[in-house]
């Protein structure tokens, strides 16, 4: 994960006057150097702790985790890629085909965008 998100998510909890012992108070933690770990990107944390950390400083997920975020839509665009190949082979259509159509551009673009997803 790049250096450039973990500045972004420590300018977060700086702008919002905590520090690296306060936010992990507010968050149920019951060590800081979670925090660090996260700040630096040597961990993801778990999706109750990322919806913490949204409660306590008030930013979107996506803009705290962007890496989390791309590789997500990278995979889910590749999986529904599949999806409609496996669709196609088998005769079948469903409601869900433009979803699907959408999910697939998105992950392309996600591809060509992301250099380190």
């Amino acid at each position: 994960m790049t250096g450039r998100s973990s500045i972004k998510l420590k300018s977060y909890r700086k702008r919002a006057g905590l520090t690296q012992r306060d936010l992990p108070y507010m968050m149920g933690m019951k060590e800081d150097t979670a925090i660090a770990r996260f700040e630096k990107r040597k961990r993801v944390p778990t999706m109750e702790k990322a919806f913490a950390y949204q409660a306590a400083l008030g930013e979107d997920l996506e803009d705290m985790f962007p890496e989390v975020a791309a590789k997500a839509r990278k995979e889910v665009g590749a999986r529904a890629a599949l999806l409609t190949l496996k669709r196609r082979e088998q005769g079948t259509k469903g409601c869900a085909s433009e979803v699907l159509k959408q999910l697939v551009e998105q992950g392309a673009q996600v591809g060509e965008n992301a250099t380190d997803v």
